[in-house]
């Protein structure tokens, strides 16, 4: 195990949330942009990290950060990501653990399982609710659905790909208060079993 890549790597995101802290406290942005921000970077830096790291240097370093949110969210330290009565943020973790677990040794299915969680979700709120309290549930789940495609058809095929990312936009929709964070992850390992 390589503890100073591992260090560095939970230094370099530990970094990144600090200083979504410190927008926060400057701007003030509404929580949710920051907090989407965080799905996206966190997950493309995972993506682009994996390669240099064995799976259980990756497994540790989620297991840091479980700990780190969990306790952020109880003591409500890092308040560019925690939202009142949602632990999506806790759940986001431990989805990473899970792909580790469970794909990390199939990269191409464990790069769109991430991407899926970090950009997927992400188009979703912007199309369905455009960051405003007007929601629109059918423009989020079809932003979910052509991005997880997108990002599924040159790992599976286009007709898996419909199929997986119909159903992972349909998790999506009907979890709720972070809840996706989870169901959509292990929905999307459950249904890799069936490739």
């Amino acid at each position: 195990m390589n503890y100073f890549l591992l260090i560095f790597i939970i230094v370099l995101f530990f970094s990144f949330y600090l200083f979504l802290e410190f927008v926060k406290a400057k701007f003030d942005p509404n929580t949710v942009v920051t907090r989407k921000i965080a799905h996206v970077i966190s997950g493309v830096g995972v993506v682009l990290l994996s390669p240099y790291v064995s799976k259980e240097e990756y497994l540790l370093a989620t297991v840091v950060f479980i700990i780190i949110f969990s306790y952020s969210f109880y003591k409500k330290i890092l308040r560019s990501i925690h939202i009142k009565e949602n632990i999506g943020e806790i759940l986001y973790p431990v989805s990473l653990f899970l792909f580790g677990v469970f794909l990390y040794n199939e990269p191409g299915l464990f790069r769109a399982g991430v991407l899926i969680l970090a950009l997927a979700d992400t188009v979703s709120a912007v199309a369905g609710r455009k960051f405003s309290k007007e929601s629109n549930y059918f423009k989020g789940a079809l932003g979910f659905w052509m991005t997880a495609f997108v990002i599924l058809q040159p790992t599976v095929g286009v007709l898996a790909g419909i199929v997986m990312a119909a159903i992972l936009a349909y998790v999506e929709y009907v979890s709720i208060k972070g809840w996706d964070n989870l169901t959509v992850p292990a929905a999307f390992i459950v249904l890799t079993f069936f490739l």
